[in-house]
């Protein structure tokens, strides 16, 4: 049986590895003294009963056969964490799959399309990357937030606390980001950045008062809500007008 028989696909990849069938390997060979060593495969060449690979080790290069029935081992084991590739002659070798590469997947016609329609369909916005840094943003975030907060934690104080600075940098860009578009979308005629006034209020332990809690009620349709609540904390300051009109300070606020 030839390798076109076997139809077992093998190419070199830029950093010296091989990918078979969609799985990325590294090729290790067995020395006397250092034991199993990772080269650098130069050069594949599959030829009708067996590979040619140029390999090199430092500034060592050489040129080795992969025999046919290597081949056929590596075929019955393709996937497999590693493969172990005997051989007396040319010496003993092996391939270790490389964990941080997943199996190629090959898109149809069909895959395709959708790609593609989405892709323009995201484009009908002059400012379509908007929406999709937002995406992005959230999804690493959900996925930041699943890790361990103890583990997280270790990793900021053993000398990374770029990162913490970098977080709380893209915060503050956020927020102005937010407050202006909350502004200018008018969901409310006039917006305050209501997670300044909950912090506040935290702090200070006090309840809305009876003219802000009215007026909330009376403004929005879902109450309570942050933005009900943002809103009744303003009147009751006297930064925004009551039901009756005026601006005025109301216990516990002032």
């Amino acid at each position: 049986m030839n390798l076109s028989e076997q139809s077992l696909s093998a190419q070199k990849t830029k950093d010296g590895k091989i990918v078979i069938d969609g799985h990325k390997y590294r090729l290790e060979v067995k020395n006397p003294l250092l034991g199993w060593v990772t080269v650098n495969v130069n050069e594949l060449i599959p030829k009708e009963t067996d590979w040619v690979i140029t390999a090199s080790l430092g500034a060592i290069k050489q040129t080795k056969k992969i025999p046919q029935t290597a081949i056929s081992t590596i075929q019955q084991n393709i996937g497999k964490p590693e493969i172990l590739l005997v051989d007396k002659k040319h010496g003993d070798k092996k391939l270790v799959k490389e964990e941080k590469m997943e199996k190629i997947i090959k898109l149809n016609e069909t895959d395709l399309k959708r790609i593609i329609n989405k892709v323009l369909s995201e484009q009908e916005h002059e400012n379509y990357m908007f929406f999709s840094n937002l995406e992005q943003i959230k999804r690493q975030c959900d996925m930041l937030l699943e890790l361990d907060p103890h583990v997280v934690d270790e990793i900021i104080q053993n000398g990374h606390d770029w990162a913490d600075d970098h977080v709380s940098e893209a915060k503050n860009n956020m927020d102005q980001v937010f407050d202006f578009m909350m502004n200018e979308t008018k969901k409310m005629k006039s917006y305050i950045d209501y997670e300044m006034v909950s912090e506040g209020r935290k702090k200070a332990g006090t309840k809305l008062c009876a003219r802000g809690k009215a007026a909330a009620k009376a403004k929005f349709k879902v109450y309570p809500s942050a933005y009900a609540n943002g809103f009744g904390v303003q009147v009751c300051k006297g930064s925004m007008a009551g039901l009756d009109g005026k601006k005025k300070c109301s216990p516990p606020y002032c």
